[in-house]
């Protein structure tokens, strides 16, 4: 019984871990009482960007929220009324007054909500600060930055930049299409090294990750180009204790999960 409830255990957290392609959805008043669902402006074609913060003191914080409010000043200039962005406390300990305090330090236009640590578990941002931008009708997630994928950089935001326009200006490939014919791990099990092999119909960027059991991130390629054709990346797994990991490659707005074990 206790096997088959590790394996249920490990098939739920593959389904989820790294997965997310679409937005968490919310309808709640935020900390200036007005009734806010993400899905209703999403679906009225706006983005929304999604920023958690540890505050008072979390410099990475400040100097992301800098970064973001002037990026949406410049987005919306060529998009009036269609960037939105929120300011929310990662804990569900961040009272309306911690939050709306910080906004209003910062000096910044982002909506004041509380209560984040929900979002901030699906969203896979255990550490600050986590930007999220999610678009469409589809309700996809266009850009993701936190500390376990990488960390938030000044270049995240040219990213998001991007990442918005081509919504609102889609060229090339569509954001959604998939140029991944398939994803290959071998040998699994694995002890040194594992190989992921993929086939790729268009020149584009890719992020690889390995998650441990728990979730966290042990492995991390961040925005690799890469050619169409037959693909093969080499990942040094020596370091990384037996056990079943996931690999999640991400490419095009898609997510690539497979799993494999490291067996000595």
């Amino acid at each position: 019984m206790k096997k088959i409830l590790n394996l249920l255990t490990f098939s739920i957290w593959v389904s989820a871990a790294c997965a997310q392609t679409t937005a968490m959805d919310f309808n709640r008043q935020d900390c200036n009482g007005t009734t806010r669902h993400l899905f209703t402006d999403l679906d009225s074609g706006k983005v929304v960007i999604l920023e958690f913060f540890m505050g008072p003191n979390c410099q990475s914080c400040m100097d992301a929220a800098t970064e973001i409010e002037s990026l949406k000043a410049k987005l919306l200039i060529a998009n009036p009324g269609k960037v939105m962005t929120y300011a929310i406390g990662f804990q569900n300990s961040y009272t309306c007054l911690t939050v709306t305090n910080w906004v209003s330090s910062q000096s910044l236009s982002a909506i004041p909500m509380d209560s984040g640590a929900t979002q901030v578990a699906y969203y896979g941002g255990f550490s600050m600060p986590t930007i999220v931008a999610v678009a469409g009708t589809d309700h996809k997630i266009i850009y993701t930055a936190n500390p376990n994928n990488g960390g938030y950089t000044n270049g995240d935001t040219s990213k998001i930049h991007t990442s918005v326009n081509n919504f609102f200006n889609p060229t090339g490939i569509g954001r959604n299409q998939s140029v991944v014919n398939d994803v290959a791990i071998y040998p699994n099990p694995a002890s040194e090294t594992i190989t992921v092999k993929m086939g790729v119909t268009a020149q584009t960027e890719t992020t690889i990750q390995v998650l441990n059991y728990i979730g966290q991130v042990v492995k991390h390629t961040e925005n690799e180009q890469v050619n169409n054709g037959i693909v093969t990346k080499t990942i040094a797994v020596a370091d990384l204790p037996s056990g079943s990991y996931l690999l999640c490659v991400h490419i095009n707005g898609n997510t690539v999960v497979k799993s494999f074990n490291i067996v000595r």
